[in-house]
């Protein structure tokens, strides 16, 4: 007997990130897999089965760039690329965003992404009403042209202290 099943609200799986592609040194691709998550209206949390497909730099920017796959048991895939940096400062201030990756529809304006910082923390301190008037704040986001953009965010703290990390937003279009 063969059965076909068709679903009324299926959504193919999402990939989004639980932290900043940010780091100092990867021993193997596989690696990358720890920032990922992934959900499917059907299957749950996936994340265990996000796989790094390849990584690479791009010539023309010098960023590396990273492929992720991800598979449901209905058999449908989804992919992400991602730009990933590689930082060589110690990164003693934790900027905590409330999220990594974000998807908005074309024309969404994002004029304030401070709103986006949770906390800013030293070793466990909550410095953030501290640092939040000196952070530093950049974007190339778009919001009519569908594509990934970045938003960073640097902060220096009187005493030295660095932080650094950033949000993507994919721009989805029609």
């Amino acid at each position: 007997a063969v059965r076909y099943i068709a679903y009324t609200d299926y959504t193919a799986p999402v990939i989004s990130l639980k932290k900043p592609l940010i780091y100092t040194w990867i021993q193997s691709k596989t690696q990358f897999a720890d920032y990922i998550t992934a959900t499917s209206s059907v299957d749950g949390d996936i994340s265990s089965q996000v796989k790094v497909l390849r990584e690479y730099q791009k010539t023309d920017d010098d960023s590396m760039y990273v492929d992720f796959s991800v598979t449901d048991s209905t058999g449908t895939e989804s992919t992400l690329t991602l730009k990933a940096y590689q930082i060589d400062r110690d990164i003693t201030l934790d900027i905590e965003l409330t999220d990594y990756l974000i998807r908005v529809p074309v024309g969404t304006v994002i004029s304030n992404p401070e709103q986006y910082v949770e906390s800013v923390k030293f070793e466990k301190l909550d410095v953030t009403r501290d640092v939040m008037k000196n952070m530093e704040i950049t974007t190339d986001y778009d919001p009519n042209t569908p594509g990934t953009y970045e938003f960073t965010y640097r902060a220096v703290s009187s005493s030295g202290d660095y932080g650094y990390t950033k949000l993507v937003v994919i721009v989805e279009g029609d």
